[in-house]
């Protein structure tokens, strides 16, 4: 029963992986392709404000984690795109309550670093980074 209930785990966390990683490649086109992504050659950084912008898997990004995601989807592919690595601020889409999460990513940070405290060593690093 156990070993049940541990597989039946693994398959609901797969594919809530794949709907998290299918909704950071259409959500993060989307916002490339709508330039929403703001700042860039003569600010130190970039910035994606959705606040104020309705996304379709909005349920998706209330957690930092999955805006950790797509914030270095972003950044990276700005980054391919226009040559040119710089940190982005992301403040993600409005809770039931209207407030936002924030997330920060450094110029040449790679998903998995290990951090003692990732939420407060983001903005450290990309004020860093902005010279800040």
């Amino acid at each position: 029963p156990n070993r049940v209930l541990g597989i039946k785990a693994l398959e609901d966390g797969l594919k809530r992986a794949k709907r998290l990683a299918q909704a950071v490649v259409e959500e993060g086109g989307l916002i490339i392709t709508r330039c929403k992504v703001t700042g860039g050659r003569n600010n130190g950084f970039w910035l994606v404000d959705l606040s104020g912008w309705s996304l379709s898997h909005a349920k998706e990004f209330q957690h930092p984690s999955s805006l950790l995601r797509l914030a270095l989807f972003i950044r990276d592919a700005r980054a391919q795109r226009l040559q040119l690595v710089r940190p982005l601020v992301l403040v993600g889409p409005a809770d039931t309550e209207g407030s936002c999460l924030v997330v920060a990513v450094r110029a040449q940070q790679q998903a998995g670093m290990m951090q003692n405290n990732p939420f407060s060593v983001f903005f450290q690093m990309a004020l860093q980074d902005m010279g800040l």
